[in-house]
């Protein structure tokens, strides 16, 4: 026969003992979390070779849109220390005209610490062909002043700077605020103090009264919703016999329809498809431009024809 117990109350005892047993327990155990800093560091380093000084680091917090810049010691070594775990960052390094590939550092990961390494190579080299190109086309000699109209990020703006030296000077401009602030730091980051950067207008450069002796621009025409009035405000701009360089490209053989100028393309939400090379001229013509010659020659799909302001 089976035999059952019937429980009665826990008496006083048995409470204080597990009461005595939860005091006393081990803790459960718990996810790590992220550590409360993260640290980046790295060596930056040229085609391969041993690490090199003085380049600068820009490391941009994805989050807060707040930029860092620090500079390589005499080992080539960087760091970044204290960084929100929870946040995503961008970061480069660029030394005189050259750049590394820009590298991504994810609050997926976890680690506190991590080294990355950056390589500065000489991937622009088709923009520097194409600043060889525009230095001879547009007579860029030491102390000369240009302007670029749409820097972009301020390759080619960075380049004429160079060829120009201390005693020449840059304006470049830009109308996209996100790109007019990357400008603004860029000069500063690389410790060039031949450039200066200007905010464009809708329809103006806002560039000083014939401040220029050359001025050109790259994919950036096309863009234009009011060129008659863009185009005049280029004119006063440049010096009497100044230069203007325009680069673009055609439109689209894809494309349904061809829109023969700049307003065209704005009005019928067209822009980022190009413009024919006849009626770039004739836009420019009409403004009072002359045109000097069509380079044959020109890098990828591109076209560049360059005009001149008449002497007085």
């Amino acid at each position: 026969m089976a035999r059952y117990r019937r429980q009665g109350r826990p008496n006083a005892l048995s409470v204080l003992a597990v009461v005595v047993w939860l005091l006393h327990a081990p803790a459960p155990a718990v996810d790590q979390k992220p550590a409360p800093h993260k640290t980046v560091s790295g060596l930056v380093t040229y085609t391969a070779e041993n690490g090199i000084s003085d380049a600068a680091v820009t490391l941009k917090d994805l989050q807060t849109g707040e930029t860092i810049v620090v500079y390589t010691g005499a080992d080539g070594r960087y760091q970044f220390s204290n960084l929100n775990p929870h946040h995503d960052y961008q970061i480069q390094a660029s030394f005189k005209w050259l750049a590394s590939e820009t590298r991504q550092v994810s609050s997926l990961d976890t680690r506190g610490e991590l080294s990355i390494n950056l390589a500065i190579s000489s991937r622009q080299d088709k923009e520097q062909a194409v600043a060889d190109k525009l230095t001879t086309l547009l007579n860029w000699v030491p102390g000369s002043v240009v302007a670029e109209i749409g820097a972009g990020e301020g390759q080619l703006t960075l380049a004429a700077a160079e060829r120009l030296g201390p005693a020449g000077h840059v304006f470049t401009t830009e109308l996209d605020p996100r790109l007019l602030v990357d400008l603004q730091g860029l000069a500063a980051r690389l410790k060039v103090e031949n450039i200066t950067v200007i905010k464009a207008g809708e329809a103006e450069t806002n560039l000083p009264r014939e401040c220029c002796d050359s001025i050109f621009m790259r994919h950036v025409y096309h863009h234009f919703t009011q060129p008659a009035q863009e185009d005049a405000s280029i004119y006063q701009s440049l010096k009497p016999g100044g230069i203007l360089a325009v680069i673009d490209f055609p439109p689209s053989k894809k494309q349904s329809k061809t829109f023969e100028s700049s307003t065209q393309n704005a009005q019928n939400n067209q822009t980022g498809h190009g413009i024919t090379r006849q009626a770039l001229i004739d836009e420019l013509s009409a403004a009072g431009f002359q045109v000097v010659m069509t380079p044959s020659e020109w890098p990828g799909e591109d076209y560049c024809v360059v005009f001149r302001k008449p002497s007085k």
